[in-house]
C-alpha cells in the first residue's frame, strides 16, 4: 500500500496528538519495565530487553520528528540487543519459574508493541521516499521527453509538490 504525503501527515499529527493527550502512552513509563528483585537471570533477561525497547523506541522517536537516523548506528545496536536476547534466553530459560516465564512474556509483548510502531513508522518513511523518487523520475522523464534538461525546472516541479502536500 502507498500512503501519500498527505496520509502520511495526517498519520503523524493523530500520532503526535496521541502522545500529547496521553504523554505516558509511549514514554519512559512503558519502557519502565517493573523492577526485577532476585535472581541475575531475570534481571540479564530484563535488561536485555529494555536495551531493545530503547533502541526502538529511540528510532520511532526520531522518525516521528523527521530526523534522520543514523541506520548503520541503530541497526548495530538493534544487532546486539538480539544477540544478546538470544544468549540470555538460551542461558536463562531453564532456570526461570512460572511466574518469571509470564514476567518475561508481558515484557515480550511490550517489545512487540513498540516494534509494531516502529514497523508503522519505517513503512510510512519508505512509502514517502518511493513518492519522491516516482516524482523525480517524473520530472525527469518529462524534461527528456521535450528534449531539454533544466534543472530550475525541476526544482521548481519538486517545490510545487512539496508544496501541494503541506496542505
Amino acid at each position: 500500500m502507498t500512503m501519500t504525503t498527505q496520509q502520511f501527515e495526517k498519520a503523524r499529527e493523530e500520532t503526535l496528538r496521541k502522545r500529547e493527550k496521553e504523554p505516558t502512552a509511549v514514554s519512559q513509563a512503558e519502557t519502565a519495565l517493573p523492577a526485577t528483585q532476585g535472581r541475575l537471570s531475570m534481571q540479564k533477561l530484563t535488561a536485555a530487553i529494555r536495551g531493545l525497547i530503547e533502541v526502538v523506541d529511540h528510532e520511532s522517536g526520531l522518525l516521528e520528528q523527521y530526523r534522520n537516523p543514523d541506520y548503520s548506528e541503530i541497526n548495530a545496536r538493534k544487532a546486539r540487543g538480539i544477540r544478546v536476547l538470544n544468549q540470555t534466553m538460551t542461558e536463562y530459560a531453564t532456570e526461570l519459574n512460572e511466574m518469571e516465564r509470564v514476567e518475561v512474556e508481558q515484557h515480550l509483548a511490550t517489545l512487540q508493541v513498540r516494534l509494531d510502531r516502529n514497523r508503522v513508522l519505517l513503512e510510512m518513511h519508505l512509502d514517502a521516499v518511493g513518492e519522491m523518487a516516482q516524482l523525480l523520475q517524473q520530472a525527469y522523464d518529462e524534461q527528456e521527453a521535450d528534449g531539454t534538461y533544466d534543472p530550475a525546472s525541476l526544482q521548481a516541479a519538486l517545490k510545487a509538490s512539496y508544496n501541494s502536500g503541506q496542505k
